[in-house]
């Protein structure tokens, strides 16, 4: 008899095998055991692979590994690629070195029975640590000064995305808005966000802490300062990103035609403001 779980896990993996050990072990130690992972490795050249499969079987963790493509695809499409191959009620991003508190997958369910049948996104509060866990006194929520006011608000989603993906769980009703990805995706956590506000589905977050999110020189995204510096090469960044983010929030159909021109006037002039230019 197949074994049905609650949670699907969606962990890609790069070259993880040092921080695999604290990973796993923190995800045993879920209050809620009904979950199954669903890895794809991005062509690892250390031993990440075979850790995993040690480490899940000596916590007797069930995991279903993704077959690789034949080049690497970065973590936005291995995350699309991870949420295809779902079957489960509840899906929940997890980031190879993170470490899971013992209540997050069970705060997560508490938000979904709020809503439950109805496209729901779930939004948690980490604390921010360094790379040997220790914590920095501060979180998530407090470095990007969150509140109701910015999961109200369209514009500022659109603006910035304050929520990291190891922060966000959302449900089956949800998946179909959100796959397949657009071409214009900048990154799978940005786009979940902008496509559940566009949709009008439930967004349910608190501030309660769910995992240490570590902070190291090997983030693909963290928490960086911004510089205050103006070159060339920054000034040429900027309009990149400037085009490419206001390709995806076009494709996530949040705004009509008005807000839309709007939004492509203020977000040039934060640029200009922040002394990016």
């Amino acid at each position: 008899m197949k074994k049905k779980f609650l949670f699907s896990i969606l962990l890609p993996t790069y070259n993880s095998s040092n921080f695999l050990d604290q990973l796993l072990e923190s995800i045993s130690n879920q209050s809620m055991r009904n979950f199954i992972i669903i890895t794809y490795d991005d062509l690892s050249d250390d031993n990440t692979l075979e850790k995993f499969s040690d480490i899940c079987s000596f916590y007797k963790l069930d995991y279903k590994r993704i077959n690789s493509f034949k080049k690497r695809i970065g973590p936005k499409l291995a995350y699309e690629k991870l949420i295809c191959e779902t079957e489960t009620p509840y899906l929940v991003f997890c980031d190879h070195d993170d470490y899971w508190l013992p209540n997050k997958l069970f705060l997560h369910y508490e938000h979904f029975n709020k809503s439950i049948n109805k496209p729901t996104l779930s939004i948690l509060n980490a604390s921010v640590v360094r790379n040997d866990l220790k914590e920095t006194n501060y979180s998530v929520f407090d470095h990007f000064k969150i509140s109701d006011k910015y999961f109200k608000s369209k514009f500022s989603m659109a603006l910035e995305n304050k929520i990291p993906g190891i922060c966000m769980s959302f449900n089956k009703e949800l998946k179909k808005y959100i796959i397949p990805f657009d071409k214009n995706v900048v990154m799978h956590d940005w786009w979940v966000l902008l496509k559940s506000k566009s949709m009008n589905v439930n967004i349910v977050f608190s501030k309660e802490k769910c995992l240490l999110y570590r902070q190291h020189e090997k983030n693909t995204i963290g928490l960086k300062n911004r510089s205050k510096d103006i070159s060339p090469k920054r000034i040429k960044s900027f309009f990149i990103g400037y085009k490419k983010q206001a390709k995806m929030v076009y494709s996530a159909k949040i705004f009509n035609f008005l807000e839309y021109v709007c939004f492509l006037f203020l977000r040039l002039f934060l640029g200009i403001k922040n002394s990016i230019l």
